[in-house]
């Protein structure tokens, strides 16, 4: 029976997940329609306005992408199907790039950024850096958008290194999930 309640709990997840993606999906398709309905209809009638429409069809087509490589990656992953392409970095210059990536994207949207790396130097780790800096999008992305509107948005960063291990922490003063979310 608990296995059974499990298997039909992780498909409820899954289903909630695909109906989350295809919501999302919804907004940059809506853009990409309105500005080509746009172009269409000659309301862009400088070379300058059409260059912005573009410009904004572009971005909306990029975020579909980025919506639609997470679902297949979901998909993989319950296959069982994805190859991890680890390479030995060094966590420090990675996680200060991330930083500097971070903090210029919160820039733009008035957040706070705080970063705290206090890993040893040189530490090597392997790691899917491509595959990790998504997952760090993700969770950046998550945070701006359940940010509270009483309060200025902040995320921190942070990282130590621990005997064989790095840990590594995000956190955010978002409102966070609600409590039927949690399980």
């Amino acid at each position: 029976k608990e296995s059974l309640n499990e298997k039909n709990q992780i498909e409820r997840t899954r289903k909630e997940m695909i109906a989350g993606v295809a919501h999302d999906l919804r907004t940059p398709l809506t853009s990409v329609k309105g500005y080509v309905e746009g172009l269409k209809d000659g309301i862009a009638n400088t070379p300058e306005k059409q260059k912005r429409y573009l410009d904004t069809i572009y971005s909306s087509t990029c975020d579909m992408e980025k919506l639609l490589d997470e679902l297949l990656t979901v998909s993989r992953l319950e296959l069982g199907s994805i190859d991890l392409d680890l390479e030995p970095i060094n966590i420090t210059d990675f996680l200060d790039d991330c930083a500097d990536e971070i903090s210029l994207t919160l820039e733009k949207i008035n957040f706070d950024f705080e970063y705290n790396n206090s890993c040893e130097k040189g530490v090597i780790v392997n790691l899917d850096t491509d595959r990790f800096s998504r997952v760090i999008q993700n969770i950046i992305s998550n945070s701006i958008k359940y940010t509270s509107p009483e309060r200025k948005g902040k995320i921190v960063l942070s990282a130590q290194s621990y005997q064989k291990s790095v840990i590594i922490s995000l956190s955010d003063n978002g409102i966070g999930p609600d409590t039927a979310s949690i399980p």
